[in-house]
């Protein structure tokens, strides 16, 4: 894309779609739930008006939580135009309104929050308002992404070196209690097969747990990346690639940064560190003299 032609990033459509199917289906189990104490009455089964009272409340929960639940796809769909927006050399600004009268010049962002749970990412100012909300669900989000990390103002964004993220305590107390749990279970049943699958499945999270980076200490001349039992220390010239992406779990985009390591068949997964991913990647970018 040439620097100076204006970009729109609307969302995508699958989203869309998907939220308009889940509108529709929260209806009709609304409905349904409704209908329920009617379709009781027409099957020819009299009973006792006490013994009818838990049916009109199953009927009442259910119809109020499906209610609520089309009524917020409702409001998704109805805030789908507004939440598409366009860049260019300028700046950023919703695509629904005028240029001149909307745009967020680029020198204006002097910080990114990332908010996973909300599924947008935030741009803000030198106090700390939000000047304008990017949503997850925009097609081509990473790309969108990369233009504001490049662009927009950086130097509140870096923090003297060294700069420390690590996972917190209830990632290593979570993990080891289900998995003691796990085997514990198993033994406690007497049965061996079910201590054998028990085992597994304690296995496959310590696994996973021993294999997770828990934190990274970025220096002015090595990163040192941790593990629960093992560490490793790598000059910045051994870094071939840094790169900002994201996982999708049931749905969610997780944003993580991938550091990849000249010599190394995989790239160090660094995620969930108490620090924005994109903010971890600007520092990193920076500690590596690769920044501006």
């Amino acid at each position: 894309m040439a620097a100076h032609v204006p970009e729109t990033f609307v969302v995508d459509r699958s989203f869309v779609v998907l939220v308009k199917v889940g509108c529709a289906l929260a209806a009709a189990f609304a409905v349904l739930c409704l209908a329920l104490p009617f379709l009781a009455d027409s099957s020819g089964q009299r009973t006792e008006a006490p013994s009818r009272v838990p049916l009109y409340v199953a009927s009442l929960l259910g119809a109020g939580l499906f209610g609520f639940g089309g009524w917020y796809c409702y409001r998704i769909i109805k805030r789908v135009p507004f939440l598409a927006v366009t860049v260019d050399a300028d700046g950023v600004w919703p695509a629904h309104l005028p240029k001149e009268k909307a745009i967020l010049r680029w020198p204006e962002i002097v910080d990114l929050r990332e908010r996973p749970m909300g599924q947008r990412l935030d741009l803000v100012d030198d106090d700390g308002a939000v000047l304008l909300r990017l949503e997850y669900q925009l097609a081509g989000f990473e790309r969108l992404r990369a233009l504001v990390v490049e662009r927009s103002r950086k130097p509140k964004r870096i923090p003297a070196l060294p700069a420390i993220y690590s996972k917190g305590w209830i990632f290593h107390v979570g993990n080891l209690t289900v998995a003691c749990g796990a085997a514990v279970l198993g033994w406690y049943t007497g049965s061996t097969l079910l201590l054998a699958g028990t085992l597994i499945v304690a296995g496959l999270i310590l696994r996973e747990y021993f294999a997770t980076v828990s934190k990274v200490v970025v220096g002015r001349m090595l990163l040192e990346v941790h593990y629960p039992l093992r560490s490793h220390r790598y000059r910045y010239d051994q870094i071939e690639s840094m790169t900002l992406g994201d996982s999708f779990e049931r749905g969610t985009r997780l944003p993580l940064v991938q550091v990849g390591v000249r010599g190394s068949g995989k790239r160090i997964k660094l995620q969930g560190l108490n620090g924005d991913s994109v903010h971890i990647y600007e520092v990193l970018r920076f500690a590596a003299g690769r920044g501006n």
